[in-house]
C-alpha cells in the first residue's frame, strides 16, 4: 500500500505507469542513499515543487526512448488576451515546467504544482478506520495546475498533462507516538485518497501515484511545542 497508483483511464495509464514506476524507484533511491549518510530526513519532496519535478525528470532518461527537460523557454498562450484579427489566444514568453518523452517516444508537456496538507492524528487513537483526505486543498491545486497547462500551445508537444504533488505532513498529538500510529495513519489516508481519484469525473483522465519509502517512514520525526502540549511532524511520502 505505501507504493502504488490508479488511473481512470487505460491510454493515461499506457502513456504515464513505466515513468511513474520508474519516478517511484527513484525516490526510494534518493532517500535511501541519504539515509545510508545519517541524512533520514532529507526527502526530496521537503523542499519544493522543483525539486519534485527533477526526481520526474530523472526518471525519464532511464525509459527506453526516455528524455526530459525542465523549465525552458517556449511561448505560451495568453488566455486573458484575444487577437483580434484572428480571435486567438496572444501568445506571450514563458517557462515550461517538464517535457519528456515516455517509452515509445511520445513528447508529453506538464505544468506543475506542489502544496502540503496536514493530518491531525490524536494521541489516544490507535485504529483509523478513514483518515479524510483534504480534497478542497488538493483538489484546487489539480485545478491551478491544469488552469497552467491549458496555457500550453498545442504544437508544445505531443500530449499536455497538469502534475500536482502532495506533501502530505502527519502531526501526531503527542511527541511519543509509536510508529505504527503513524503506518496505520498513512494507510488510513492512502485509502481515502485512492477512493477519491477512482471517484473524480470520467471526464477528468487522471494517474494518482504515491511512494512512501521506509527510510522515510522511519526518519526521525520533527518535534514541535503548541498550546496543547508536544507534537510531532512526519513527512513520510509523496503523492503525484
Amino acid at each position: 500500500m505505501f507504493r502504488d497508483y490508479v488511473s481512470n483511464s487505460k491510454s493515461v495509464k499506457a502513456e504515464l505507469g513505466p515513468l511513474i514506476e520508474e519516478w517511484q524507484d527513484y525516490v526510494i533511491r534518493y532517500c535511501k542513499i541519504h539515509a545510508d549518510c545519517g541524512l533520514h530526513n532529507d526527502l526530496p519532496w521537503a523542499y519544493n515543487e522543483r525539486a519534485s519535478v527533477s526526481v520526474l525528470a530523472a526518471a525519464a532518461w532511464k525509459l527506453k526512448n526516455g528524455c526530459a527537460l525542465e523549465e525552458y523557454r517556449d511561448r505560451k498562450r495568453d488566455v486573458s488576451r484575444k487577437d483580434k484579427r484572428t480571435g486567438r489566444s496572444k501568445e506571450v514568453k514563458g517557462r515550461v515546467d517538464l517535457y519528456v518523452c515516455n517509452q515509445v517516444g511520445t513528447g508529453i508537456a506538464m505544468e506543475a504544482k506542489q502544496i502540503e496538507t496536514i493530518i491531525r492524528i490524536p494521541a489516544k487513537l490507535k485504529y483509523f478506520d478513514d483518515l479524510a483526505v483534504d480534497k478542497r486543498n488538493i483538489g484546487h491545486a489539480m485545478a491551478r495546475a491544469w488552469k497552467s497547462t491549458k496555457r500550453l500551445r498545442a504544437d508544445t508537444a505531443d500530449k499536455r498533462y497538469s502534475l500536482t504533488f502532495v506533501a502530505p505532513i502527519f502531526r501526531l498529538e503527542s511527541s511519543k507516538g509509536e510508529r505504527g500510529a503513524i503506518d496505520a495513519a498513512v494507510n488510513a489516508w492512502l485509502q481515502s485518497l485512492k477512493d477519491y481519484l477512482v471517484r473524480r469525473p470520467k471526464s477528468e483522465e487522471i494517474l494518482g501515484a504515491w511512494v512512501f519509502p521506509p527510510q522515510a517512514r522511519q526518519g526521525t520525526p520533527s518535534v514541535a511545542t503548541g498550546r496543547s502540549g508536544r507534537y510531532r511532524f512526519d513527512m513520510p511520502g509523496v503523492v503525484a
